[in-house]
């Protein structure tokens, strides 16, 4: 994503556009899973020249804001299992969320482990307008900002 931003500023991707997480899982509901969501860095701005990259301004997080999806079962398993659990009940989490400059992972699903929750293939679908981009008055510079997310799904008791 990127913001040229120097006051408060918000933006949304476009809202004809679905962005999918999907979680394919067939163990039985022996273990449960637990897909999240981070950040390795603030957004980054940098410039480049031959040899380095220079980061000339970093965002300390909070700034990418994922609203609740719309959670969708594939179609070849509708009525097998109970959908999973969508960022622990709450409404919003932020991609990029640190404590202390150490990157927090967030919680997008999970299920329980011996149960039907989350069993086979569901979908958390998000609308372009769910997704969204903050930056407060005078914490940007004038520029592009970069972040990677990376997604990960775990293994869970």
């Amino acid at each position: 994503m990127f913001v040229n931003a120097v006051k408060a500023s918000s933006a949304t991707l476009p809202n004809t556009t679905t962005y999918t997480a999907h979680v394919t899982d067939e163990r039985g509901g022996i273990n449960g899973y637990k897909l999240t969501v981070q950040a390795l860095t603030g957004m980054i701005s940098y410039e480049e020249d031959e040899l380095h990259s220079i980061i000339l301004d970093e965002l300390d997080g909070g700034n990418i804001k994922l609203i609740k999806p719309t959670l969708v079962q594939d179609s070849t398993t509708a009525g097998i299992g109970t959908e999973p659990l969508v960022f622990n009940g709450s409404g919003t989490i932020y991609a990029d969320n640190f404590n202390l400059g150490v990157a927090i992972p967030s919680t997008v699903l999970s299920t329980s482990h011996l149960s039907d929750q989350g069993l086979l293939g569901w979908a958390a679908n998000w609308t372009g307008d769910k997704i969204t981009l903050n930056v407060k008055a005078g914490e940007a510079k004038a520029g592009d900002y970069l972040c990677t997310l990376t997604w990960s799904l775990a293994d869970v008791p």
